[in-house]
């Protein structure tokens, strides 16, 4: 097993390491201002932004994939609850994504693939979606 992203050149391979320039799914339509204080970097970076270099195009590095919150979905009354704000709920947390859809974004943030029974298997997409990114380095 191999814990951490491969380089390419680990095992002779060409879709893996770091992809700066070759991504196309989960980026954000334009710029998206990363300080707490938009234009301002000594007000912080907002949560969920990496604020270093993601290294060498194809490199391989210690980050292991990103959590990812995958939720069954339904549209059939009966089965359906409602989202309850979580303990905790800190609004901040969002902002990232509140930015991308001010850059630009007019795509849903997540990707409902279809099920039996009027139910969905929801998983991310775009730039800012259901993983939890940068939480799980260490």
């Amino acid at each position: 097993y191999h814990v951490g992203r491969e380089s390419n050149s680990t095992y002779d391979e060409t879709l893996n390491g770091v992809q700066k320039v070759r991504t196309h799914n989960h980026i954000f339509p334009g710029f998206v201002d990363p300080y707490i204080e938009p234009g301002n970097r000594q007000s912080g970076i907002l949560p969920g932004v990496h604020d270093g270099d993601p290294g060498e195009e194809f490199s391989g590095d210690h980050r292991v994939q990103a959590y990812c919150y995958r939720m069954c979905l339904t549209d059939v009354d009966e089965n359906k609850i409602e989202f309850a704000k979580p303990d905790g709920y800190d609004e901040l947390h969002y902002e990232l994504l509140f930015r991308n859809f001010e850059a630009g974004e007019n795509r849903i943030p997540w990707l409902p693939g279809a099920m039996p029974n009027r139910k969905t298997d929801t998983n991310n997409r775009w730039g800012f979606s259901t993983n939890h990114i940068n939480v799980n380095y260490e």
